[in-house]
């Protein structure tokens, strides 16, 4: 009913006083009940009926029995209701319907509002027996039981008081009715089935679980198929509404339902991306209903994000089932803080999906141990980050601004104009006057010089009168209406309450107003040819240089690249007009400007618009005409996270510059290999063969030499009991070289622990444990031992871990130490 407040209120007049509704919903407060009930879902669909200000509750309850037990023919006797307690009036009415007195449950609980303050009231929530299948500690008590016997399905909420800030409660100007039915259970019921999972809503989506997985639908399986079919109906939805997955955010969200759907395939065998072969399955189940269609997108975002989420998981997984064995043979419940960071620290494992994975082996980890180690881990990589030497973030700019006002911008029409100094800091301090060669803040009460924000950097040029003349080298704007100017005076000194004359550098504007139009038209170039998902998500605008952040699942083919850059170029050369104008937020929408996600706009914004090709809210500086752009040129395009990719491109003059730069390097590049043209790449494909002939050789000389090496130090090994420890230390040898020497290692001796040295310092330790130790000793738990100690920082498997090495001196005593200490244990 949140979209419904401001009727609720009286604050708006609604389009009818009767409303029903059907609304997509998704919360995941209680995703890691999913699939272990019959249920709870992330996403489902919410009916409901509402009135503002027309029929009540006698009403609401009369058409509610009136609807379960006529229209949808349910067992009246299996019908249980609860009340709000002081609801004298709702209990008179369930009777007179024909609710027996002994079916009608008084709750606390049942008082419904929005937050602390706001419209609220008693509600009254209706329960259906499923019966005997369903067992409970005592049916005469209904909805008093735990467990799934006596199944919510309604809830009519009487909105009829406005919660204050003190708790009181306040009459609202009219009484409202708000009511909520999950689709998802009353399916269920009208469909006879034992689960929500079990109805047509979710038929179609199991069945293409089961046939891509190769898995049955039982015991064993179920939960994690459940799992897999409630997530892929939300994922589908969410990337449908142009959301991708990231790490923060709605993004967060969407990547944590596809993590914790492709865990629970993991579970079940998969080892392949497969969520992107059963969304389909949801398009089938939802098209006649919701505006879903086969989208190319949703596949390849499912793909890739399944690819990458493999490499992190198979690594991750490895560690936490061990995790969980070890728990199990010392009878434990709980798993390490520290173990749970490390997992999160060195693999990025999500600590959230490491919960889910242990509640279903039914083990917790201690939380507050994760959080303290995760504090600990940031206070360490915290740093302190200034944009400017004088720029303070501790100064209070909103008090600042409330003294001087707002500064008044002129910079979209003149570069030039007489201001007033009404304020100077330095170093953080208000003084009142800068000397020669001194550096500071100055803010006028007018100014031409844009304050950095929306991407596009500050301004440059100078401020001067008679007696002064400073170097404007920055503008900000830190907070809205705000402009400071970032200066060292240059000549003479300046005072509180001077009359000046503030100039923009002219030639710099130009070269970053061509850039900025161009973002425009790129925007524009990518949505055309990539497709309505690819919006931008960052920018940054300068001299002639524009850096465009965007969606997108995959990395841009030349040819791609290519037709970008053509209409960019053809749409600067027809000419098109730039023009600006204000409007209302709603009605600039409605006509197609393009608001950034994210973004906080006023009523009323500034629309930036290229004849009819391009509307986007912008406070920007642009040129009046496409073709003073003169040129547009990529000069790369590269992942800068998850569906996440990046445009840096130039243009004017640049754009030459640029190429001028490409032909050097190339006559250059001709010159060094005496080749050019056609022969130029002839001459650098013979070279890659050739040096891809001498690794083949190196690897062959560097196979024996491994032998040789493996055979002369197994001989030299140390007897810990029944133990050898073999130590091999060479520093011409990467970390990586280790890997091959334990696999030659394994095929000659068991009961080993192998330590190898590498590096030209030979300060980089891997530890390798054969297989058949690792019940009592683990290479992990060497390491952790030696970083207690302080020798270094390490860690990684049973049978591996590597890690750095600070500490030399009796280092090898140490370790035999650590070996005799585990072995014993």
């Amino acid at each position: 009913m949140v979209p419904l407040k401001s009727y609720f209120l009286g604050e708006e007049e609604p389009p009818k006083r009767r409303i029903a509704t059907c609304q997509k919903c998704l919360r995941t407060n209680d995703i890691e009940q999913v699939g272990k009930t019959i249920r709870h879902h992330t996403f489902f669909e919410m009916l409901g009926n509402f009135s503002i200000g027309d029929y009540f509750k006698e009403d609401a309850i009369l058409w509610a029995y009136e609807l379960l037990t006529k229209n949808f023919g349910l067992n009246k006797e299996k019908i249980w209701v609860s009340i709000y307690p002081d609801d004298d009036e709702a209990l008179k009415i369930w009777k007179k319907v024909g609710i027996s007195e002994e079916k009608i449950v008084k709750l606390e609980d049942n008082f419904w509002q929005m937050g602390e303050e706001g419209p609220c009231g008693p509600d009254s929530e209706l329960y259906y027996d499923l019966g005997e299948d369903f067992p409970c500690k005592d049916p005469s008590l209904g909805p008093l039981n735990e467990g799934d016997r006596f199944l919510e399905v309604w809830n009519l909420v009487f909105t009829q008081f406005d919660r204050k800030k003190d708790g009181s409660l306040d009459p609202l100007p009219r009484k409202n009715i708000d009511t909520g039915m999950g689709l998802e259970r009353m399916t269920m019921i009208l469909q006879n089935k034992k689960s929500n999972f079990e109805t047509d809503l979710f038929s179609k989506i199991i069945e293409s679980i089961k046939n891509n997985l190769n898995v049955d639908y039982n015991e064993e399986n179920k939960i994690n198929i459940r799992v897999i079919a409630d997530h892929i109906r939300a994922i589908t939805f969410l990337i449908n509404e142009n959301l991708f997955p990231s790490n923060e955010g709605r993004g967060y969200v969407l990547r944590r339902l596809i993590r914790r759907s492709f865990s629970s395939g993991w579970s079940l065998g998969a080892r392949d991306p497969f969520l992107y072969k059963i969304y389909p399955s949801v398009i089938e189940t939802f098209s006649g209903v919701y505006d879903l269609k086969q989208d190319e997108k949703i596949i390849k975002i499912l793909h890739s994000e399944e690819k990458n989420f493999i490499e992190t998981l198979s690594r991750g997984l490895d560690f936490l089932y061990n995790l969980i064995d070890k728990a199990k043979k010392i009878n434990s419940n709980e798993i390490s803080g520290k173990d749970i960071f490390f997992l999160y620290d060195t693999y990025g494992f999500p600590p959230e999906l490491s919960e889910d994975i242990l509640s279903t082996k039914g083990l917790n980890y201690n939380k507050d141990e994760f959080n303290y180690m995760l504090e600990e881990s940031r206070k360490k990589s915290r740093t302190i980050t200034k944009e400017s030497r004088v720029f303070e973030e501790n100064l209070d700019y909103i008090k600042i601004k409330d003294e001087v006002k707002e500064t008044e911008f002129l910079g979209y029409d003149i570069l030039s104009t007489e201001s007033k100094i009404l304020l100077i800091l330095k170093n953080g301090e208000r003084v009142n006057s800068l000397k020669e060669n001194e550096e500071g803040i100055i803010i006028l009460d007018k100014t031409p010089f844009y304050g950095e924000r929306g991407g596009q950097v500050g301004d440059r040029g100078i401020i001067k009168s008679d007696k002064f003349e400073i170097e404007i080298y920055d503008t900000k704007s830190p907070v809205e209406n705000l402009i400071i100017h970032f200066g060292k005076v240059i000549k003479g000194e300046l005072s509180l309450n001077d009359v000046s004359f503030a100039i923009v550098d002219k030639e710099r504007r130009e070269s970053i107003k061509r850039a900025h139009t161009a973002t425009h038209l790129l925007h524009k170039a990518l949505i055309t040819i990539l497709g309505e998902h690819a919006t931008q998500k960052g920018s940054f605008v300068s001299e002639d240089y524009l850096r465009f952040d965007f969606s997108h699942f995959s990395p841009l083919t030349e040819e791609e690249i290519d037709e970008i850059e053509k209409n960019v170029n053809l749409w600067i050369y027809k000419a098109f007009e730039v023009s600006t104008f204000y409007k209302n937020i709603d009605e600039a929408k409605r006509e197609g400007a393009i608001a950034l996600f994210g973004e906080k706009y006023g009523n009323i914004v500034r629309v930036v618009k290229v004849d009819e090709l391009s509307k986007e809210f912008c406070g920007g500086t642009h040129v009046s005409n496409t073709i003073e752009i003169g040129c547009f040129k990529i000069i790369s395009e590269r992942g800068i996270g998850t569906n996440l990719r990046r445009i840096e491109a130039v243009t004017g003059l640049k754009v030459i510059e640029n190429l001028k730069n490409l032909e050097k390097n190339l006559n250059k590049l001709e010159s060094i290999l005496s080749a050019k043209g056609e022969n130029l790449i002839n001459k650098i494909t013979e070279l890659k063969n050739e040096i891809k002939n001498k690794e083949d050789e190196i690897h062959l000389l560097k196979t024996k030499y491994f032998d040789v090496l493996v055979e002369k130090y197994i001989k030299d090994y140390k007897l810990i009991d029944d133990i050898k420890l073999i130590i091999l230390k060479e520093k011409f040898l990467k970390p990586e070289d280790g890997y091959y020497l334990y696999d030659k290692i394994k095929e000659k001796e068991k009961s080993f622990i192998f330590l190898f040295f590498s590096n030209k310092d030979l300060k980089y330790l891997t530890i390798f444990v054969s297989q058949d130790l690792i019940d009592k000793i683990s290479a992990n738990e060497i390491y952790k031992e030696l970083n207690n100690k302080n020798y270094g920082k390490g860690g990684g498997k049973d049978t591996f871990s590597s890690g750095k090495i600070e500490k030399v001196e009796g280092l090898e005593e140490t370790i035999v130490d650590i070996i005799k200490k585990l072995k014993v244990r």
